[in-house]
């Protein structure tokens, strides 16, 4: 990579992170030792349901709206008093909330009480459910959207992290795998081969027990003969092997009659053992709508990828499962007991929901029942999978509170009812359409479709190494707050997990601004933590180090006016000679100084705590006079062109704690002195970034749609905060007839 290439992105980089006009921070890797330890093990951690409130709405599959006048007008009897029971509001609005079904949420009226639920839960210190209800406003889109999203993200802002872009985070990677031995996650959205992916859509792929088999839809049009008669089908299932050895997936096939026929076939899943076969045609008129389920025995032989299909007749689920609407994307659970599906029948919660049918007795699937409110939004819901690993619910959706843009995928586990979904991050899902999916036995691989920029109807299929975020088996969580030891202020910037078992990096989110930081992880495994924040230039370095990135990272410190610390510099205690580990280094430097000769070098030595201050201050003073003989004697250069300082012990980076951090505070740091060019070219780029930004600041200005600023009776902040003063004041006590239990 060019050096002005590398400079420009390190200058993205801290224009992202820097918080204050006109200071912007340099960036170091720092290991974050917790407990003690240079790593971090989760061998006792406890597997337990994330954000995940007990509420359960007994009336989701019910058509009516319902009322309890009787009730409500309790409600607004309580709420009418100057002295709000918050604890009695709370009990009455639970009481009457709980009883919603699908159509109490299309009404504006009662998303205004799930609103109000969720600031009195705010307000009894209950984070969790005050989110829960929160979220299931937003998710209906009240017509107060704007005002719930202030007391959804307020209150979720201290355990908030934002994951970092996908292109930044590469461009991280790419520009840091200069300077150090990171290693980034396996590559994104790996396209399938040639072998499947046509100019046609490709979608809908199923996975085979052995995972040697691949069944998916295409578009693609053949010419076939059933009953000796042509058709050409438009959209079919198709079947394709791969060899165990060079797991190269072949050339597809199309299923045989009677799956195939002259109608539409598609979106397939397979039962655990490979035995069964459910699948979705379309337009056939014996159906009860225009796309129905059917299912059928099968036997696969994933050697050669020859398929029998036992029934003459495919069975159509009927009318239990299947409606006279849509009715698509299934997924057999791993015990064969439960089938899960979407459809736009009437009735649900929004355009496309999400439904489960239950295996009977008598062998056939019962009445589908909706999923609720917690999974299904007003918007659409599609493509379930059910994982084997902590009964991992996968689902895509255009409707959650977090989304990248189009469907994305997300998870929830089943905990006595779902957890809240959590999208997958930024590794799987763009700004693009992801999915029809399904994972492989251990959920190591993904294998979704994706559209293509600008055209939703070109999908494809992709392979991808599940992120950490979204494997069924990351059930640990591990956050913490990260607080600078000398400031003692929160610290700033990019924190990254290393999975030192796979030894690949688990994708990157910012540190909030109050310095916390939540990763979900595989329990049981070995993980470092990476920093990216504010101090100066740290370099991981080994003496492979290639002269171009030093030199980049040289430009970059010039740039920004802070040091350079060189992690394998750090001297011996009580010693200033320079040793073998020392000398490989300065020999990058001198390079750098004799491709410049009219930048001056500021040398600052350092020492630890330990032993006597004006000890620890001469000897800082002779490794940095040292450095500099050594410099000149390399370069040629005049003395005026360097300046040797000695900091003693006053200045550490670290907390004196450990002989590791003792070591490391026994350092020297290089600092360039800009020449008159360098300074008068770092001006002009930097009066050129303002007018770019105040040009963007006055874009986002004029697009900004305008909001009349809310009166205290319409600003839920402010009328949180009026509400917790009144509570402070002697309390009436409630009437004895009054109890919620009575209705």
């Amino acid at each position: 990579m060019r050096n002005g290439v590398i400079i420009a992105f390190w200058c993205r980089i801290l224009l992202v992170l820097g918080g204050l006009v006109g200071i912007i921070p340099t960036l170091f890797a720092q290991e974050i030792e917790l407990t003690l330890s240079r790593s971090v093990y989760l061998n006792e951690a406890v597997i337990r349901p994330r954000n995940h409130p007990k509420v359960d709405f007994p009336n989701i599959n019910n058509t009516h709206l319902y009322k309890n006048k009787r009730l409500k007008k309790r409600i607004n009897k309580y709420e009418n008093k100057r002295i709000k029971d918050y604890h009695l509001l709370d009990s009455l609005y639970t009481s009457y909330i709980k009883q919603f079904g699908p159509r109490n949420f299309m009404k504006d009226q009662d998303l205004e009480m799930i609103w109000r639920l969720g600031q009195i839960k705010e307000l009894l210190n209950d984070t969790s459910l005050a989110l829960f209800y929160y979220a299931l406003a937003l998710k209906n889109q009240s017509k107060h959207y704007k005002q719930v999203r202030l007391n959804y993200d307020g209150l979720k802002a201290p355990t908030y992290n934002e994951y970092v872009d996908l292109e930044y985070y590469y461009r991280i990677v790419q520009a840091r795998l200069e300077i150090d031995t990171l290693v980034p996650p396996p590559g994104v959205q790996l396209k399938m081969s040639d072998n499947i992916n046509t100019m046609f859509p490709e979608y809908g792929p199923s996975l085979h027990p052995s995972g040697l088999v691949l069944i998916f839809t295409s578009r693609r049009p053949e010419t076939y003969v059933v009953g000796g008669l042509n058709y050409k089908q438009n959209e079919d299932l198709y079947l394709t092997i791969r060899d165990p050895d060079d797991l190269i997936w072949q050339p597809p096939k199309r299923l045989p009659h009677p799956i195939t026929s002259p109608f539409n076939e598609g979106s397939a899943c397979l039962n655990a053992d490979g035995t069964k076969i459910v699948f979705v045609r379309c337009n056939d008129p014996n159906g009860f709508g225009n796309c129905d389920l059917y299912e059928a025995s099968i036997k696969i032989n994933p050697e050669n990828g020859d398929v029998t299909v036992i029934d003459k007749v495919p069975r159509n689920l009927g009318p239990k499962v299947n409606s006279n609407s849509w009715d698509s994307h299934p997924c057999i659970s791993a015990d064969g007991k439960n089938l899960f599906f979407a459809s736009n029948r009437r009735g649900g919660f929004g355009r496309t929901d999400l439904y489960i049918s239950k295996l009977q007795p008598d062998g056939t699937w019962g009445k589908a029942e909706n999923l609720g409110p917690i999974v299904n939004t007003i918007d659409d819901e599609v493509s379930p999978y059910l994982s084997t690993v902590n009964n991992t619910l996968y689902f895509s959706s255009k409707g959650h509170v977090y989304n990248y843009g189009g469907f994305d995928i997300y998870k929830s586990r089943w905990f006595d009812g779902w957890e809240e979904p959590q999208n997958l991050g930024p590794l799987v899902n763009t700004p693009k359409d992801e999915y029809y999916f399904t994972l492989d036995a251990k959920g190591d691989t993904l294998i979704y479709a994706t559209d293509s920029v600008g055209n939703p109807d070109d999908l494809n299929l992709y392979s991808y190494a599940m992120p950490m975020a979204g494997r069924p088996d990351a059930v640990v969580t591990l956050s913490g707050y990260l607080i600078d030891s000398v400031s003692h202020r929160p610290l700033t910037g990019i924190i990254m997990a290393l999975d030192l078992d796979r030894n690949i990096e688990i994708e990157p989110i910012y540190i909030n601004k109050y310095g916390y930081f939540e990763f979900h992880l595989v329990n049981n495994g070995k993980y470092q933590l990476y920093v990216l924040g504010e101090d100066a230039i740290r370099i991981s370095s080994n003496d492979d180090m290639a002269i171009d990135s030093i030199f980049s990272v040289f430009d970059f410190s010039l740039e920004k006016g802070k040091p350079v610390i060189i992690d394998a510099m750090e001297f011996t205690k009580d010693n200033a000679e320079i040793s073998d580990s020392v000398d490989v280094h300065l020999e990058y430097i001198a390079n750098y100084l004799l491709a410049d000769r009219e930048r001056k070098l500021i040398i600052r030595g350092h020492t630890d705590a330990d032993g006597d201050p004006n000890y620890n201050l001469r000897l800082s003073q002779e490794r940095a006079n040292n450095i500099k003989r050594y410099l000149m004697e390399k370069t040629g250069l005049a003395d005026s062109m360097f300046v040797a300082i000695g900091a003693g012990s006053s200045k550490p980076i670290f907390p004196n704690d450990s002989p590791e951090n003792k070591a490391r505070n026994r350092r020297v740091e290089f600092e360039f002195i800009p020449s008159e060019e360098d300074v008068e070219r770092m001006k002009e780029e930097h009066q050129q970034q303002v007018i770019q930004d105040q040009q963007e600041a006055k874009d986002a200005k004029d697009n900004e749609e305008f909001i009349k600023e809310p009166t205290e009776e319409e600003d839920p902040l402010k009328q949180i905060k009026k509400e917790k003063e009144e509570q402070a004041k002697p309390e009436e006590e409630p009437e004895e007839d009054d109890k919620p239990n009575e209705d």
